[in-house]
């Protein structure tokens, strides 16, 4: 992933961001073979090989849950700066290892209040423990494109309560 990762970041110009998730019991255990115990423990020892191999071409790292050795240098000519690394978090374990060692969450579904009163304060927290910088994330917001808005608004599900009530965050990119 690293590989690919950096390709995609030489060939964005620095402007590319990789986007991982935790996966599924279903996909992690039937596609890939991978038991799906402890999956926040993987996440952590995967943030932290994936940073070194990043950030410095090589990897030696040793956890519970997976190994990461080099043998040769595999760092990506171009491929500077270092991607930006986001996870799809939104519960508090998992906020708290994105913000120790990714640099923001991918949180969705998630709606401004929840955003404000959950998601930043927690992964801000978390970042500020490990003496990282804010995070910066990217939330997604649902939009439609349509020339009859009437039926739209009546097709869509109604507003839950996590969107309303709630300024957006600074720091956060709209998609």
């Amino acid at each position: 992933m690293s590989s690919q990762a950096q390709t995609s970041q030489a060939a964005a110009h620095g402007r590319f961001r990789l986007g991982l998730g935790l996966g599924s019991r279903t996909m992690t255990e039937s596609v890939f073979g991978v038991p799906y115990e402890r999956p926040i423990a993987r996440l952590r020892e995967f943030l932290v090989a994936l940073r070194s191999l990043l950030e410095t071409g090589g990897a030696e790292f040793t956890g519970e849950t997976l190994t990461a050795r080099t043998s040769m240098p595999a760092a990506v000519p171009g491929a500077d700066p270092a991607p930006q690394v986001l996870v799809a978090a939104t519960a508090p374990q998992a906020l708290r290892v994105t913000g120790e060692l990714a640099d923001g969450p991918l949180p969705l579904p998630a709606g401004p209040l929840t955003l404000g009163e959950h998601i930043v304060p927690e992964i801000t927290a978390a970042a500020e423990r490990a003496g990282r910088p804010a995070p910066r994330g990217v939330a997604f917001v649902a939009e439609v494109v349509t020339d009859d808005v009437a039926a739209a608004r009546e097709a869509a599900p109604a507003r839950p309560p996590s969107t309303t009530g709630c300024r957006p965050t600074g720091g956060w990119t709209r998609t």
